[in-house]
């Protein structure tokens, strides 16, 4: 994602993190750039740079990206025409409102999705949603909370417009139930909501509403989550655990192992024009398959992750079902739990198609 420093807006930037992160990179990645108020001139060179899509922050997250005035982003929505625009949706200025009511009552991490309601969400989602309409863009909600929200993308995928929508194992694990207990650590944007909220978004991914899981990974240290909430960071390091979680749910039956490689590789791969190179069996593909075992049982540690701060709202969740070996392009790179692949070995990916599989017009995955 593009909201790094410093942001990924220009082609120069661009160039750079790929560079960056080709170095260091176990595995494939793509990037993406922001559209904002002052980069007007940069869409093209992005997408010829190799952009994966756009980012649009629509409300302020982590980064406090500023969202564009509504002339000039549909102008940019126009400019980028062919490639996929992602959408944070939530609105500033509900934000603020109800989050000024909040803190006037302490600073109960239980607040949190009070303070940033599923309003907020639903009114950003309308809107993407209403400039997917009038500019003809491809628009994809990132990382739904809400079921308003879900109501407002199941109506407009009824209507034939061109969006799509992901969700996050956040919605799908946990509900305001867990803030007593798990505080800061599950503090997120959009927040975690709860029971109703969360058995929606399954309904959604069994409907197809819903088009894919992402992991929205956004680490921080464990002194930054442990701050009261209103000085705590918003984001939970999702990356490793997300595969554990989703196997998890396969075991308890509330979808098939067919449905999750769905959601979790072709659907993403087809939106984002990568399909058939990657996310899927396809003749000439690049042979990327994460092997797993049904059987195995295991306990989320969030001292054993191997991300940079080991802090984790699932320490203690025990999980059915591990991935146990990973292949890129047909090499191991992951035996037993263990990495083999070296860094460096991993590669930019970039858009290979512009027409019905790319990343603008993909149709349904499956």
């Amino acid at each position: 994602m593009p909201n790094t420093l410093p942001p990924v807006a220009g082609a120069a930037e661009l160039r750079e993190k790929f560079r960056i992160a080709g170095e260091k990179s176990y595995t494939d990645f793509g990037l993406f750039a922001l559209l904002t108020q002052d980069n007007l001139g940069e869409t093209g060179a992005l997408v010829r740079e190799g952009a994966l899509g756009f980012k649009v922050f629509l409300g302020s997250s982590v980064g406090n990206i500023a969202a564009p005035p509504l002339g000039t982003l549909c102008g940019q929505m126009a400019r980028a025409a062919g490639t996929r625009i992602a959408f944070h949706a939530e609105d500033d200025e509900l934000n603020a409102h109800f989050t000024r009511i909040c803190r006037e009552s302490g600073a109960d991490p239980a607040l949190w999705p009070r303070a940033r309601p599923d309003i907020s969400e639903a009114e950003a989602v309308a809107r993407a949603i209403r400039l997917a309409e009038y500019t003809g863009a491809a628009v994809h909600i990132c990382h739904v909370s809400a079921r308003r929200s879900l109501a407002l993308i199941r109506e407009a995928k009824r209507r034939g417009l061109p969006v799509s929508a992901e969700t996050c194992p956040q919605y799908l694990f946990l509900d305001s139930g867990d803030y007593p207990r798990l505080g800061t650590r599950m503090k997120a944007n959009p927040p975690v909501r709860d029971g109703e909220d969360r058995e929606a978004l399954w309904r959604g991914i069994a409907e197809g509403t819903i088009d894919m899981i992402a992991s929205d990974h956004a680490p921080h240290t464990a002194e930054e989550k442990e701050r009261p909430l209103w000085d705590a960071p918003s984001g939970i390091a999702g990356v490793e655990t997300s595969a554990a979680l989703m196997l998890t749910a396969v075991s308890r039956g509330r979808l098939s192992l067919n449905d999750y490689a769905r959601i979790a590789s072709q659907a993403p791969a087809r939106l984002w024009g990568l399909y058939p190179r990657k996310g899927g069996f396809t003749l000439g593909g690049d042979a990327d398959f994460t092997l797993v075992d049904m059987n195995r049982a295991g306990v989320i540690r969030a001292a054993e992750l191997h991300s940079k701060h080991q802090t984790s709202p699932y320490d203690g969740f025990e999980t059915a079902g591990s991935p146990v070996a990973a292949l890129l392009r047909g090499c191991f790179i992951m035996k037993d739990g263990v990495l083999t692949g070296k860094p460096g070995f991993g590669r930019p990916v970039r858009p290979l198609t512009t027409g019905p599989l790319g990343p603008a017009n993909a149709g349904p995955a499956g």
